[in-house]
């Protein structure tokens, strides 16, 4: 009776809102060793900045023993002073918390300028610190000194003197606008003013335009400097007042306006101007044209576009960040640029991995903060030469690179090596020896693809590069860690002339964030009426998730194959530990050849563990041996079970005439106790021979507990006292 009661008394028990049964809880395997982790340069932060361990470039004994000099000159115009000699958010060029709500991560301030009141006097010298010499608050403690230190692993650093400024004798659109660098929108020059690149009356015997007129308005200045100062300049850089027109086409237009008829006259021409537009009416446009796209705000277009003369100087404006003069620099070194029109078809070449490429746009906040004066976001610090480009400025040396041939690896069998991170410098600077890269030179390239293909990379390529990078230094803001493939040309810089194979080449916009940014939504910004702008598919950061990781685990890609050059690359194990900032991210990469391995086989075994015991809802970890008496073997393992498992590595190395321990996780959430067999197969990828072994594991109930059900109230009726007491019967 008193069974029955208790029964009867559960069975009327209410269930709360909500409540709902569920099964046990999820096994607790290991994290995934090399989590796929890439996020959107817009994602970021100042804090994301990570020192590289044991190195600072800015200690004044790690400065180089001869800097390259920088004559710094600086020009503004009839119609435009420096921008920060204005009071601080007086500026045209700002932005309302409608614009920024709608840009993903923008966390920046709303107008310019966000430091202002410098003399006209004090300009040059405000800009030469700010970018070059000082590292201070406000550049939060980086330059561009400091950046080519860290790249060329101390072979060259940067020191700047000021020149100027000096009054154009032009206007900004007559710069501006026109064809070249100036960016376009010719056909809206004001009636009476001459604009475009070499359009300008000749000066000193040069053909106009800015660089001309400013180099020959400072050249008796630079030469007394040399002559009384005993300084040599090395090259100029040229810095005009106002906005670099790559940094304002998208954010004063299309990311503020509906279209260009939706232009409000606060970014059209000045009054003036309007009245004397040629092409004019009773209405004057408030839109111009731009370089990538239609049209932009007059104010935006009448910016020039920056750009180099290789070996001799470079034009940036006030809005241009470190990584501008960066990119710039490496021009006159006499790199060329690797980007495309991201408006084009056709995928991006190298993207945020190379600072010939979209790298150069990368700090906080991204490219869309890059209007901002003065440049401390987007643009401020930009990446890492790729390995291609070091190789070619010298700053790689030939021991810090393993080279290879197909017809090598075919004779010999694949090879593996352990790189370190490319901003993590080698020994002599930190007591570390070894790689930097792999160099795949496989001649001719056999591939071919079909230009209406978005990844077809256009082929002529002579060699592979493997690299790692690993977000520390001024590579704090790519967007991953991982391993970096490329095809590369020695010859001529004709882009693209670097290409990032993809691990994920499907349209990013398709996917969501992971790691810390789990679920997150991706797309370029929203537009004024509310609909989302997707990031185009030419856009850089669609290789934000194109490196390479170890191991196993939802979106990680780690091999790549390249059927019509005959190679296979592998990534294999990885010394990364996001959770230390002391952790030098290295991985241990291989490459074989597809189309041989020589005379010799491996010959690879494996044995299991002894019996394992593991309780229901737990995980054990088993262990296999694998041994290879034959030369260097790449094993790709795979797991046969009834149990829930999880194999850290999908391919690991079986060195000749050694071995290597593999592991695999297991466990059993709720079913059959007992024993199960866990069987190991590992297959060459050298010779496809498959060997296996069995190890089992036995599943008991001890110390299994089930799962509260979540939102059950447990609510006994009222029950006389005593009526648990057991009674005896007279």
């Amino acid at each position: 009776m008193l069974a029955a009661s208790v029964v009867a008394a559960l069975a009327l028990l209410p269930i709360a809102s909500g409540a709902q049964v569920v099964g046990p809880p999820p096994l607790d395997f290991p994290a995934p060793v090399d989590p796929q982790s890439w996020e959107l340069p817009e994602w970021q932060t100042i804090e994301d900045y990570r020192p590289i361990p044991g190195v600072d470039w800015t200690d004044p004994e790690r400065q180089a023993v001869k800097p390259i000099r920088a004559a710094m000159i600086f020009g503004d115009f009839q119609d435009r002073d420096f921008v920060v000699t204005q009071d601080a958010g007086t500026d045209v060029f700002g932005v309302d918390q409608d614009w920024a709500d709608r840009v993903p991560g923008f966390d920046g301030p709303l107008a310019n300028p966000t430091v202002g009141g410098i003399a006209r006097e004090d300009v040059g010298e405000f800009y030469t610190d700010l970018i070059v010499n000082e590292p201070s608050e406000v550049n939060y403690g980086h330059t561009v000194n400091e950046y080519w230190l860290e790249d060329s692993y101390g072979l060259i650093g940067v020191e700047a003197t000021p020149f100027g400024p000096y009054r154009m004798t032009g206007k900004e659109h007559e710069y501006g606008m026109g064809g070249g660098d100036a960016g376009g929108a010719g056909n809206q020059c004001p009636q009476g003013d001459s604009c475009g690149e070499g359009s300008l009356p000749i000066v000193g015997g040069l053909f106009g335009g800015f660089d001309a007129e400013l180099i020959q308005a400072a050249a008796a200045d630079t030469v007394t400097g040399m002559a009384f100062n005993a300084e040599d300049y090395d090259f100029r850089w040229l810095v005009h007042a106002g906005y670099d027109e790559s940094g304002t086409w998208q954010e004063f237009g299309e990311i503020m306006f509906d279209g260009p008829e939706a232009v409000t006259d606060r970014f059209g021409p000045p009054a003036p101007v309007q009245q004397e537009l040629g092409m004019c009416d009773s209405d004057c446009p408030n839109a111009a044209g731009t370089r990538y796209v239609d049209w932009t705000s007059w104010a935006a277009a009448e910016g020039i576009w920056s750009h180099a003369i290789p070996g001799v100087s470079s034009t940036q404006g006030e809005n241009d960040g470190s990584a501008v003069f960066a990119h710039e620099l490496s021009h006159i070194f006499g790199v060329l640029d690797n980007y495309n029109n991201p408006y084009n078809p056709g995928r991006s070449y190298t993207g945020p991995w190379a600072m010939l490429s979209r790298g150069a746009f990368n700090g906080p906040g991204g490219a869309h903060t890059r209007w901002q004066i003065p440049a401390t976001q987007g643009a401020s610090m930009g990446s890492h030469h790729m390995l291609r480009n070091k190789i070619r400025l010298g700053f790689t040396p030939p021991h810090e690179v393993l080279t290879v041939t197909p017809q090598v690896l075919a004779a010999t069998g694949p090879v593996a090596a352990d790189i370190f991170p490319r901003a993590y410098p080698l020994a002599p600077v930190t007591d570390d020896i070894g790689l930097h890269g792999i160099v795949v030179e496989f001649g001719d390239d056999q591939g071919s693809c079909s230009s209406n293909d978005l990844q077809c990379d256009r082929g002529g390529y002579d060699n592979y590069t493997v690299e790692v990078v690993d977000r520390m230094g001024h590579d704090s803001y790519t967007p991953d860690h991982g391993v970096l493939i490329a095809k590369n040309k020695t010859g001529v810089d004709l882009a693209p002339f670097m290409w990032a194979i993809d691990a994920h080449p499907e349209d990013i916009n398709t996917v969501t964030g992971v790691g810390e940014h789990e679920g997150r939504e991706v797309y370029d910004f929203v537009r004024p009426d509310g609909t989302r702008a997707a990031i185009s598919l030419g856009d850089a950061r669609q290789l934000a998730d194109a490196l390479f990781h170890a191991g196993t685990g939802e979106g990680v890609v780690n091999t790549w194959t390249d059927e019509a050059n005959g190679l296979q690359f592998y990534v294999l194990t990885t010394e990364h530990d996001a959770e230390d900032p002391l952790s030098i991210g290295s991985y241990r990469v291989a490459v074989r050849s597809l189309d041989g391995h020589g005379p010799i086989d491996p010959a690879t075994t494996v044995a299991g563990s002894t019996d394992t015991t593991v309780p229901l809802g737990e995980v054990a970890t088993i262990e296999f041996d694998l041994a290879n008496i034959g030369i260097t073997d790449i094993s790709r393992l795979s797991v046969d079970t009834a149990l829930e498992h999880r194999l850290p590595y999908e391919y690991v190395e079986v060195a000749a005439l050694g071995g290597t321990t593999v592991q695999v996780h297991v466990g059993l959430a709720e079913g059959s106790t007992g024993a199960h067999g866990v069987t190991l197969t590992a297959t060459s990828e050298l010779t496809g021979e498959a060997v296996s072994a069995t190890a089992t594991v036995v599943v008991t109930d001890a110390g299994a507990t089930g799962q509260a059900l979540p939102g059950l109230a447990l609510v006994l009726p009222a029950l006389p006292a005593g009526w648990l007491a057991v009674r005896r019967r007279p």
